[in-house]
């Protein structure tokens, strides 16, 4: 039996793989964002073709952590599964996404970071095929299959319905920008891998 380090990229491939590794590149990945944007709407709308994805939040005009606004949320299917041999060992697998910019506004630099978090999701969603528009099919805020099916608690939000707790955490700063970002998504595929769950993909909120 092997054991096998998995290394997952969005955008290109990173640095040497060791010879009982399997790299997965980003033609291998379905991917949106699905989006909040508060008075301004968004909830219904697909983000499937974008070439850009956005996680994370604005605080209120006060600088209030508690009261998110504008939320973002990433999900991300890595297809090819399948594709690993059977018989093997999931030593450790890692996804790495690109980080092209961190954004904060000017009122709120006292917020310096925040932590980007990785949870195994429970639902079938769709990539959909638009940019900030509808698609049927397709991963909204409201759905994870516009318009007949819908999330549990909106956003991908219900703990054991949506998606499970997070296994992986990563803090995010200004100095994140231009940098390669890194989650251990050991356990999601040793669980996909032997069937504990369907591979429904992992969610960045």
């Amino acid at each position: 039996m092997k054991r096998l380090v998995l290394i997952f990229c969005l955008l290109s491939a990173v640095g040497a793989i060791a010879s009982d590794s399997l790299n997965i590149d980003s033609l291998d990945i379905e991917d949106t964002f699905i989006r909040d944007m508060g008075v301004t709407g968004g909830r219904d709308n697909n983000f499937g073709t974008c070439t850009f994805t956005l996680v994370g939040n604005d605080e209120d005009s006060v600088c209030n952590v508690a009261n998110q606004l504008n939320l973002a949320r990433d999900l991300f299917k890595m297809t090819n599964i399948g594709d690993i041999p059977a018989g093997q060992m999931i030593d450790s697998a890692f996804f790495w996404t690109y980080c092209n910019d961190y954004y904060v506004r000017s009122v709120c630099d006292s917020v310096l970071s925040k932590y980007i978090f990785a949870s195994l999701v429970l639902k079938n969603w769709g990539e959909g095929s638009a940019c900030n528009g509808i698609s049927s099919g397709g991963a909204t805020w409201n759905d994870y299959q516009y318009p007949d099916s819908s999330w549990s608690k909106i956003g991908c939000d219900s703990v054991g319905q949506d998606r499970l707790a997070p296994t992986d955490s990563v803090e995010m700063h200004r100095d994140s920008a231009l940098t390669w970002v890194r989650w251990d998504i050991t356990d999601m595929v040793a669980d996909w891998y032997d069937g504990t769950y369907p591979n429904y993909g992992i969610l960045l909120f």
